[in-house]
């Protein structure tokens, strides 16, 4: 478990990504779902989520990228059960 009682993602992101989205997207529908209607609006192709962490939790300067997702916005906007007719 993380300091705020979610999952510890950086341990779980190779065998269990799916299983990370889905508590990120828990976490933060909102955000997800504003991205996801972002890129449709512009006609993206794909959208990618990058999954970054501090090298030291203390120093917010320093980062590792641990991970990239890419999906298809139309895709991943059933996925995630956006109702489009919502998003207006």
């Amino acid at each position: 478990m993380g300091f705020t009682g979610s999952i510890d993602w950086r341990q779980k992101l190779d065998v269990q990504r799916g299983a990370v989205l889905a508590n990120e997207l828990k976490n933060n529908a909102c955000k997800l779902a504003k991205w996801t209607v972002q890129s449709l609006l512009a006609g993206s192709h794909q959208i990618k989520f990058g999954y970054v962490s501090r090298v030291n939790f203390r120093d917010s300067t320093k980062h590792s990228i641990l991970g990239t997702q890419q999906f298809r916005p139309r895709e991943f906007a059933d996925q995630i059960n956006l109702n489009l007719d919502n998003a207006w």
